[in-house]
């Protein structure tokens, strides 16, 4: 549990932030002192050491260290040169997870991660933290920015701190930030322990294609359904759909990305693979593993990619589906077939032309909706109201 969250839970018992007898700073340097106290010397220079020599067998490795004012080590930022290209193909989006602590120090594990073009999680780069404040975010992050560099995310995926979200607007303040749903998940369930009937129905207003009155619309039968209009924790949920509904999300680029499998999955593999009484160096050892072990992933991926032969599932489209074929990877041409299949159910309605664009207004047989796709012919662009292929 996070150090903000155990003030949090500790204030809650008291019956109030007055009533706890400290502050949160309070809490947070005296976690700091037992973590420093722990640490020993011996172990942090020999991961050091074991990093370094990374560095030398691989010319584009990065490391960033911060010290405190006695020159202990408080804070440690790598990422290896595969890492580091992965960041500067897949980086416009980001997904930034500080809830692991995989070590005997229990210092917080930052992952950066993302998603490749076969629609796989890759990891840019990692850090350990001295504690979760806000001042070692900005830290962590401005070492992304400066080692990894050229790219900046257009969205960002959290688990919601509030530390980490003042970090990312100061950061990168032209991204748009997600709450991620696996994370929302696990809260729900403490915070909403009476009502087991709103989970799942909460997961469908993350994902569902509704317009933002229909979701409102939606939300208040729900909330009323479960009586929990004056659940406090409710409504700040909803005050923060903007980050967490595809209602609202739908026109920002996510890789198509699942929050729920990819957050799951990471913590799932971590703690197959390193156990939490690991000290520095077992940790590093361990966790080069893991990561070998998930590259050799890719690799077989890349190989499906380039010597299997994708199928043609039907004869909608068919040369647009080679075309395809010839230039996708093997599950990106799956997506995309998928959509082309997809498209036969459309049904034109009406056509407006110009020498500037053509506008296409289609509907989908047995839909009341109508989507609109927009077609310029100089500079070349296509968009649709549906905003799927902006999402994915």
């Amino acid at each position: 549990m996070k150090t903000s969250q155990i003030v949090n839970l500790a204030a809650s018992e008291a019956g109030g932030y007055d009533n706890l007898g400290y502050t949160r700073k309070d809490a947070y340097n005296y976690v700091d002192k037992e973590r420093k106290e722990q640490i020993n010397e011996g172990d942090a220079a020999t991961a050091l050491a074991y990093l370094q020599a990374k560095c030398s067998a691989d010319e584009h490795f990065v490391i960033e260290l911060k010290k405190d004012d006695d020159d202990r080590l408080i804070n440690i930022f790598w990422a290896d040169s595969i890492s580091v290209a992965d960041y500067a193909c897949f980086g416009e989006l980001l997904s930034f997870d500080a809830t692991y602590k995989r070590n005997i120090y229990h210092m917080p594990l930052v992952i950066f991660s993302g998603v490749n073009h076969h629609s796989q999680t890759c990891v840019f780069a990692c850090a350990f933290l001295a504690n979760e404040r806000e001042d070692n975010y900005i830290w962590v992050l401005g070492a992304l920015k400066r080692r990894l560099g050229g790219v900046d995310p257009k969205t960002v995926i959290t688990d919601g701190d509030r530390a980490m979200r003042n970090a990312i607007q100061k950061v990168f303040p032209d991204a748009t930030h997600r709450l991620c749903s696996w994370h929302i998940d696990k809260t729900i369930t403490r915070n909403v322990k009476n009502h087991p009937t709103f989970l799942p129905r909460w997961k469908h207003f993350v994902s569902a294609d509704w317009e933002p009155s229909e979701f409102e619309e939606k939300w208040k039968t729900v909330v009323e359904e479960c009586s929990l209009q004056h659940n406090n924790w409710v409504s700040n949920l909803f005050d923060q759909r903007h980050e967490w509904g595809y209602a609202y999300l739908r026109s920002k680029f996510f890789a198509g990305l699942s929050t729920t499998s990819r957050c799951e999955g990471l913590n799932s593999q971590l703690a197959n693979y390193i156990e939490k009484d690991k000290n520095l160096l077992e940790f590093f050892i361990h966790f080069d593993r893991w990561t070998r072990d998930r590259r050799e992933n890719e690799r077989h991926a890349d190989f499906e990619s380039i010597h299997r032969e994708r199928t043609i599932a039907s004869n909608v489209l068919v040369s647009l589906q080679k075309s395809g074929a010839a230039v996708f990877t093997k599950n990106a041409f799956f997506l995309f077939r998928d959509e082309v299949e997809k498209s036969a159910c459309c049904i034109r309605l009406e056509i407006e032309r110009s020498e500037i664009e053509h506008v296409y207004k289609d509907k989908v047989s047995g839909m009341a909706k109508v989507f609109q796709v927009t077609y310029a012919v100089e500079p070349f662009a296509m968009e649709c109201s549906c905003n799927h292929y902006n999402y994915m």
